[in-house]
């Protein structure tokens, strides 16, 4: 579970102005840190949308891709507030 080693998914300093594909090919490759690139692209597809609904993100009609060309193209913005 994320949320073992990640108590806080707050991070908008870190990812601001990113790519989502950054975010998911972290994810898919580098977690969980006791088992690093065990998560399906889905998995981590779910983990990067849980994460930016808790940044205060809406959700989308649609799951996220699992596509980086896809993922590419959305950045990550502040929310208007």
């Amino acid at each position: 579970m994320c949320i073992i080693c990640h108590p806080d998914p707050l991070w908008r300093a870190t990812w601001e102005g990113r790519t989502l594909d950054q975010i998911y090919t972290k994810i898919l490759k580098f977690m969980p840190d006791d088992d690093p690139g065990s998560l399906s692209p889905a998995e981590a597809a779910s983990a990067v949308a849980y994460i930016l609904q808790s940044n205060g993100f809406e959700a989308g009609l649609i799951p996220l891709p699992t596509d980086d060309t896809v993922l590419s193209r959305i950045r990550v913005e502040a929310p208007p507030k």
